[in-house]
């Protein structure tokens, strides 16, 4: 019944979302980068980030694994729902500016009270898949 985030929640959120909103507990955790995780592995096929607005500071964490990534799935907010978090339009420009990816295909938006809210993106590194791409018109 409630979210959880590395992040705080934005206040302006609580009148979409509602009370589970609200921050009941903190946990400390340890943290890993996604470099250190997946030193080892010589490919990642698809790589699925679902970090409630922390999506800018694990890609940071990640640009070895990014560039042996053949598919990332990552949830894509269409506006901010953390303090400091990240959004869609933020996140597509890192993911094709800095690392080379593109956006293939996208889920329905989930929508809060009328508002688009977030989707799922799916984005293909063409250096890793270069079957995916071919020109669409010929």
């Amino acid at each position: 019944t409630t979210g959880s985030s590395v992040l705080q929640p934005k206040e302006e959120m609580r009148a979409l979302i509602g009370s589970n909103w609200t921050v009941t507990s903190e946990v400390e955790v340890r943290m890993t980068t996604l470099d250190q995780l997946l030193a080892d592995e010589p490919e990642v096929s698809l790589l699925k980030i679902d970090v409630q607005g922390y999506e800018e500071a694990v890609l940071a964490g990640g640009r070895s694994t990014l560039r042996k990534t053949r598919f990332l799935l990552v949830e894509l907010n269409y506006m901010p729902q953390y303090e400091g978090g990240s959004w869609l339009g933020q996140l597509h420009e890192t993911l094709t500016r800095e690392h080379g990816f593109f956006l293939a295909n996208a889920s329905k938006p989930l929508c809060l009270n009328g508002r688009a809210s977030m989707c799922d993106g799916l984005y293909v590194n063409p250096a890793m898949v270069r079957e995916w791409v071919k020109p669409d018109f010929v």
